[in-house]
C-alpha cells in the first residue's frame, strides 16, 4: 500500500488487503481532526510510552549520564520516518492467538512479550508457537504522518484484526488516559 499526499508519500505499507483499508480509514480520520494553528496543519502528538512516562517522574539529576548514553545513537527527531508494525502470535497449529502492536523493532517487542506475558511466553516456548509480523508501515513526518497518526493507525490495523480473527489483544498498561479512567 502506498499513500500519496500534496507533500509526497506520506505512508507505505506491507500486509493484508484488509488491513491496509482499515489503515487508509485510520489516517483519514487522523488528517480530518488535524488542528491547523496560524494556517499551518498540526500533527498528533506522539503517544507516551509506560518508559517515557516513568523518565518524566524521576528527578533530573538522576539523568546526569544520559548524553554518555545517547552517544552514535541517532534520535528519533532527526529522521524523518516513523514506524509502525503489528504483530501476531499463532499456535502449533498456525492458528493466530494474539495480536500486538509496535512502535519499536518487532525483535524487540518479542522479547519484551515474551517477558512481560505469560500467555505469549507459554504460547511460544510449551506449544512451539510461532510470531510474525503481519502489516508494517513506515510514514514520513514531512508528508503529514507522524508518531501519533502511526500509532492510531497501528492501534486500529491491531483491534480490527483481533476483532476479525476473534483472538485477544495484548495491551500495555497506558501512563494516563484522555477518558479519566
Amino acid at each position: 500500500m502506498i499513500i500519496e499526499g500534496p507533500r509526497g508519500t506520506a505512508l507505505r505499507a506491507v500486509g493484508d488487503a484488509a488491513d491496509h483499508a482499515i489503515a487508509g480509514d485510520a489516517l483519514g480520520k487522523c488528517i480530518a481532526e488535524r488542528k491547523k494553528v496560524n494556517g499551518v496543519e498540526m500533527l498528533l502528538p506522539p503517544p507516551i510510552t509506560e518508559h517515557e512516562a516513568a523518565r518524566r517522574l524521576k528527578p533530573v539529576a538522576e539523568y546526569e549520564d544520559l548524553p554518555a548514553l545517547s552517544r552514535g545513537t541517532r534520535r528519533r527527531e532527526d529522521s524523518d520516518l516513523v514506524f509502525g508494525a503489528v504483530l501476531e502470535y499463532s499456535d502449533a497449529f498456525g492458528k493466530p492467538k494474539i495480536v500486538n502492536s509496535t512502535a519499536t523493532l518487532p525483535e524487540q517487542q518479542y522479547l519484551e512479550d515474551g517477558r512481560n506475558n505469560p500467555k505469549v511466553s507459554r504460547l511460544l516456548t510449551a506449544g512451539r508457537g510461532s510470531s510474525q509480523v503481519v502489516w508494517a508501515g513506515v510514514g514520513r513526518r514531512s508528508a503529514g504522518v507522524g508518531e501519533g497518526e502511526m500509532a492510531v493507525i497501528r492501534e486500529a490495523v491491531a483491534d480490527s484484526r483481533a476483532a476479525r480473527l476473534r483472538v485477544s489483544r495484548l495491551r500495555s498498561i497506558k501512563p494516563y488516559s484522555a477518558h479519566g479512567w
